[in-house]
């Protein structure tokens, strides 16, 4: 049963890479016309550096405002939230069906935490905060706090 467990956290992992990438996607179709797009939810190199994954779109006209601009960089935390809630659906289950929607939002929350880290100035935490022209700590100390939520809850709805 483990290599199951293991199987799904790797397809939780591709799953979320797609679901990041296209948040990006949707927010930057919300907020200006996007004319064309492409995901590469795997890892790979862009300009010299490399990606675990990234979103990429053209502007047809002008670019949206700075501020339009960092919401689109943080539009995957909606995302992530969504997974931390639908862990709490996981009380309601046992068995299998239980760790696999578990596997699925800790692999959530993961990106959560991972997108709140914001090592590197090609991030989305330091994009949206240079953006959006707040300190990343802001942003940072937010995002970990929720993760820190979903983690509680993911490890109660396994001792439960």
């Amino acid at each position: 049963m483990i290599w199951l467990y293991c199987l799904a956290a790797v397809v939780s992992w591709v799953l979320w890479n797609v679901i990041h990438e296209m948040s990006h996607v949707m927010a930057a179709n919300l907020v200006g016309n996007v004319k064309s797009w492409k995901i590469k939810p795997y890892p790979h190199k862009y300009n010299g550096k490399f990606r675990f994954a990234g979103a990429y779109w053209i502007w047809d006209g002008p670019s949206p405002a700075k501020e339009a601009q960092g919401l689109i960089s943080l539009a995957p935390r909606l995302s992530n939230f969504v997974a931390i809630e639908l862990a709490f659906l996981t009380f309601l289950l046992s068995g299998t069906a239980k760790m696999f929607l578990l596997i699925f939002c800790a692999a959530g929350v993961i990106d959560l935490i991972v997108g709140s880290i914001g090592y590197s100035d090609g991030s989305d935490l330091r994009k949206a905060a240079d953006k959006l022209e707040v300190n990343p700590w802001r942003i940072r100390a937010i995002g970990l706090a929720i993760s820190a939520i979903g983690i509680i809850i993911i490890i109660a709805s396994t001792l439960h």
